[in-house]
């Protein structure tokens, strides 16, 4: 699985590690993260609607901090859930990251889709983006 829920780190919020062998990976593995700590079966989301994100960074931590955020505004406007995202990130000549891509998915149905809870935000807590000889790796806590 390319992302865990971690137990103990947060007392009242929802904490995870994410992974993947690229940046991309690691971004799309948070994104499923931040779904899954608000449905129980993310199966049973279907890939219905897309957005498209076009965010820029300086520091690659801030960049996926202002991607889950992006999650958490298309949830609260459009009642939208993410499934998969096809995302691609550059380090442009100036230094700053850049992300763009798209996040399929569908808006809450409450007649199938089982909910947990509500992330409201990302939090700094804790929050760490860092790359290791398997790749990269984020710990991220959601306020909820």
């Amino acid at each position: 699985m390319p992302y865990r829920f971690i137990e103990g780190l947060t007392v009242a919020d929802i904490a995870f590690e994410a992974r993947g062998k690229t940046l991309e990976a690691l971004f799309s593995s948070a994104g499923q993260a931040v779904t899954a700590a608000q449905l129980h079966d993310l199966r049973t989301i279907r890939k219905k609607e897309s957005r498209t994100f076009d965010l820029t960074n300086k520091a690659i931590d801030m960049l996926l901090f202002n991607f889950l955020q992006e999650l958490i505004y298309w949830k609260d406007v459009d009642l939208l859930l993410f499934k998969s995202f096809d995302l691609s990130i550059r380090q442009k000549a100036d230094g700053k990251y850049h992300l763009i891509g798209t996040g399929r998915g569908e808006p809450i149905d409450v007649s199938r889709h089982q909910p947990r809870v509500d992330v409201k935000a990302v939090t700094m807590h804790k929050f760490e983006v860092a790359s290791d000889a398997s790749g990269w790796k984020a710990t991220v806590v959601l306020d909820i």
